[in-house]
């Protein structure tokens, strides 16, 4: 049995009133290639026939996010930048009604919790803690890869230009700001 795909709660409370909001647990076992690291290893991404290749072999990757740490995303917009990504430890949280989360994320994790052969995942739930920085870069990248539920193999994505992971200190987390026009839809990152 696959991993179920997950509605996340993030409770927001900087405006002085808490609300809850809803995102979508993207991935897991997620790590990063930097630019540092492409060039250090003298490989070359090679697309023939719509397959990538690398040469002599793919780069290792260089930054490796613990065990219990997921991507998220808001696809609404409401509580992050739909541009930006966050990486951040998921915690355990009471089962989800179908009827808690609003019918636009309720959607869109229809949308994306589907496996290979585009059969609907059982959706589970959990909850986040979105941290506000202050942020320091910790690497600039260009490959992430990244376990996602309902798929046996790996997701890689190449970002071209690469981008910038910053973490912080006060609540540990991660974020993976992309250019403004970033395409993140149910197949995944599309562009950058």
């Amino acid at each position: 049995m696959s991993e179920p795909g997950r509605v996340l709660e993030a409770t927001d409370c900087t405006t002085g009133a808490c609300y809850t909001h809803y995102i979508l647990e993207r991935g897991y076992n997620i790590s990063f290639v930097s630019t540092e690291q492409v060039r250090r290893s003298g490989a070359r991404r090679i697309v023939r026939n719509g397959e990538v290749f690398w040469e002599p072999r793919m780069p290792r990757a260089d930054v490796t996010f613990p065990r219990g740490f997921v991507l998220v995303h808001d696809t609404t917009g409401e509580l992050l930048n739909r541009c930006d990504m966050y990486i951040v430890r998921r915690k355990r949280g009471a089962k989800l009604a179908p009827e808690d989360v609003p019918e636009n994320v309720y959607s869109d994790a229809r949308s994306y919790f589907v496996d290979k052969n585009d059969r609907e995942l059982p959706l589970a739930s959990g909850s986040v803690e979105i941290p506000e920085g202050p942020w320091v870069r910790l690497a600039r990248v260009r490959l992430i890869r990244y376990r996602r539920a309902g798929f046996t193999l790996p997701f890689e994505h190449f970002y071209d230009p690469p981008v910038e992971v910053h973490y912080s200190r006060r609540t540990l987390g991660y974020r993976l700001p992309l250019p403004n026009g970033c395409v993140v839809d149910d197949h995944g990152f599309r562009w950058p």
